[in-house]
């Protein structure tokens, strides 16, 4: 195998593929190396951990094709540590490759060993969207993802195509996000690791994304970037059934002071789980704001206005994300029993509130 290629362009392909690379040491040592096969049509760069894999379609002057498995961080170190030139890459033995720039080599160890094959998803239905407004989406809608693994299904982002529209959906059971895209004629439903998700996030770069869902398995193609990531089992909840339709309560604020007044809150932390917990309470336009700990504690007001009085704790940090991914200068939350939802547009924010009994326990 050899290969010439830029050394930018190299660069951002080995970028790509070790967001797939193990951090940690992998039972299957290949793993820790990055994947590369040249053809006439160019060089795919290629790693996993088996979970998710990253795979970008390089273009490249093909001397000779071939296949190497090469050392990730090392290689990907190298290339990025180069000034602006031509890269080649030439793969000598089946023990080592030479990366030739400017007029210096470097000789490489190559892995002697089968890289895993990345199927195609099986059963495929194809959802096309915008890219920027399906990233944007994904970003909100991930925070309510759980930090959990126990219950895996909630660890995850419901991706949900109907005929009429397509929804990003995420909950820890305390929270849900939820956000409305216009979709396709096309039907499927799974749940992405939110790991995958903030991967997709972090590479894709293109106008256009392709969603390819098949059993057990999601792609993600956008630009020359393929990233595969197995789906999470489980059944995710309704989440239609969820949010209410009738409301008891409505709070207009306005937003920076509101997250201001919340962050100053959030430095306060009781119980031994550390969760900063805040009382939310209204009386004659007046919205009172109060948190504690064991030797602090912070007492504000905000005007507002509101229809309907509300008098329920909730995990601040629960609130701050909620709020922090709407726009405009006033935001709206409305309010049943000690639940809350906070609403822009297509999006919806639930949060679950913490039981007066409980917050007066934990204190």
């Amino acid at each position: 195998m050899q290969f010439s290629v830029d050394k930018k362009v190299l660069e951002s392909a080995l970028y790509a593929a070790t967001q797939a690379v193990p951090n940690n040491t992998s039972p299957l040592p290949v793993l820790s190396g990055i994947y590369l096969s040249a053809n006439y049509s160019g060089v795919q760069v290629l790693g996993t951990d088996l979970n998710i894999t990253v795979n970008t379609e390089m273009e490249a002057e093909i001397v000779d094709e071939g296949e190497a498995i090469i050392p990730a961080k090392r290689f990907y170190e190298l290339v990025k540590s180069m000034r602006s030139c031509t890269v080649t890459v030439r793969k000598e033995s089946e023990t080592s490759a030479v990366i030739e720039y400017e007029k210096n080599s470097f000789r490489i160890h190559v892995y002697d060993e089968e890289f895993p094959v990345t199927p195609e998803p099986e059963n495929p239905t194809t959802i096309e969207l915008d890219a920027k407004t399906f990233l944007s989406a994904a970003k909100k809608v991930s925070l309510a993802a759980s930090e959990d693994e126990v219950y895996a299904v909630f660890s995850g982002v419901l991706l949900d195509a109907t005929p009429f529209d397509f929804n990003l959906v995420a909950t820890d059971r305390h929270r849900l996000n939820w956000q409305v895209l216009e979709g396709g004629d096309d039907e499927t439903s799974v749940v992405v690791p939110k790991n995958s998700i903030e991967k997709a996030m972090r590479l894709l770069k293109s106008d256009r994304i392709e969603i390819t869902a098949g059993d057990n398995l999601v792609k993600f193609h956008s630009g020359g970037i393929n990233i595969y990531a197995k789906t999470l089992s489980g059944k995710f909840p309704d989440y239609s059934k969820i949010v209410p339709l009738k409301f008891e309560a409505e709070v207009k604020v306005n937003s920076e002071e509101f997250l201001d007044t919340l962050k100053r809150a959030s430095l306060l932390t009781s119980n031994l789980a550390k969760i900063s917990k805040v009382h939310l309470k209204t009386k004659d336009g007046i919205l009172y704001v109060d948190a504690e700990d064991e030797k602090s504690e912070v007492n504000e007001k905000l005007e507002i206005q509101h229809e309907g009085d509300i008098d329920v704790f909730f995990n601040t940090r629960y609130l701050l994300d909620s709020l922090s991914v709407v726009d405009g200068s006033e935001t709206v939350i409305k309010f049943k029993g000690n639940m809350a939802k906070i609403e822009e547009e297509d999006f919806c924010s639930m949060v679950v509130g913490i039981v007066t009994e409980e917050a007066e326990a934990a204190s």
